[in-house]
């Protein structure tokens, strides 16, 4: 029996790209990609089915999609919640659209002006996310929300099980049961839901980097100390995936190929190499002050201890987790010794 093909197929077609050129059709869309919006930089990915997303902070508040219809028919969409409102019916922005017709950059300008996005989805995570996809000396962001696509639930169920995880969670569950549970207990791991990691990039070295984001200012002090948990699973996902590193490596080549001839991702940045590397980046929230990342004492000595744990769970070809926060408005590596 054939072994199921895992794939991650985002890339955007030929037409699609086309479209998405300077003076084509879509290229209004591709001008959103890392424009200063309401304190945020908009944020635009490829998705399966040749869709076009623009992020604002954690939401998506457009969703275009090239139908397969002769006439080249594309359709906008958004979530209910944005185009349902008022101002935004009268734009007239979410419908189908027909290549060269008039009026759709203005539609878009409109829209923009008009929608109202719940600061939930733009305070705290949502700005960290999006400082931390303006990088480009680190590793280069080119995915969010990154998951590889199986042939079924089933396929997709087995693939996240992980006998390292399971490994992590039995040493955690120990040294918690000696400190009578300081450390608490982990949702995450206990958890087979579908979590995705919060950015993919790739290094100067051409390795592929799954980034955990997280906001030090939260208040659930577990929010920063089970994330090592979470990028273990990450990890060993992609880490197996890309055991067929012809096919894996191909799809995330040509989505990266895509965004680089759009101009999406700089031009210099290398191919993959077949390599993982593991990150977790904190940020600072857009209000309140910036905190200190020492000050975070007792939050930062569990993830410590948290943190030597998953390191030593890792597939042997994986560096130790890095952890990277952002001081003065810059990203610099935290050293945890």
């Amino acid at each position: 029996m054939p072994k199921p093909s895992i794939s991650y197929n985002r890339t955007p077609s030929d037409e699609l790209i086309q479209l998405l050129k300077p003076g084509r059709f879509l290229s209004p869309l591709i001008s959103l990609n890392k424009r200063d919006y309401n304190g945020l930089k908009l944020d635009v990915h490829f998705r399966l089915g040749d869709e076009v997303h623009v992020y604002y902070g954690l939401t998506r508040i457009i969703t275009v999609k090239r139908l397969k219809r002769p006439d080249g028919c594309i359709k906008f969409d958004a979530a209910e919640k944005y185009k349902g409102e008022p101002r935004a019916k009268e734009i007239g922005l979410f419908r189908r659209w027909i290549d060269g017709e008039q009026g759709l950059s203005e539609a878009i300008e409109a829209y923009l002006k008009a929608v109202e996005v719940n600061e939930n989805f733009t305070e705290k995570e949502g700005c960290v996310q999006s400082q931390w996809s303006e990088v480009t000396d680190l590793w280069t962001p080119f995915d969010r929300e990154a998951v590889p696509n199986y042939e079924s639930t089933q396929q997709r169920v087995e693939a996240k099980q992980f006998d390292e995880v399971d490994m992590a969670w039995n040493k955690f569950r120990e040294i918690n049961e000696v400190d009578k549970n300081q450390l608490g207990a982990p949702p995450e791991l206990k958890s087979k839901s579908i979590r995705k990691p919060d950015q993919i990039a790739v290094d100067p070295q051409g390795r592929l980097v799954i980034i955990e984001l997280k906001d030090v200012s939260s208040g659930d002090a577990k929010s920063v100390y089970y994330s090592p948990f979470q990028l273990l699973r990450y990890v060993w996902e992609w880490h197996n995936a890309l055991q067929d590193k012809a096919a894996m490596l191909a799809d995330l080549q040509q989505l990266i190929d895509a965004r680089k001839q759009l101009g999406m991702t700089p031009q210099d940045v290398p191919d993959l190499n077949g390599s993982i590397r593991a990150a977790v980046g904190f940020g600072t929230p857009m209000s309140g002050s910036a905190r200190k990342f020492q000050r975070l004492s007792d939050r930062f000595d569990k993830y410590k201890r948290v943190l030597n744990i998953v390191n030593q769970c890792l597939p042997p070809d994986v560096p130790p987790i890095e952890t990277w926060a952002f001081k003065n408005g810059k990203p610099c590596e935290v050293k945890l010794d």
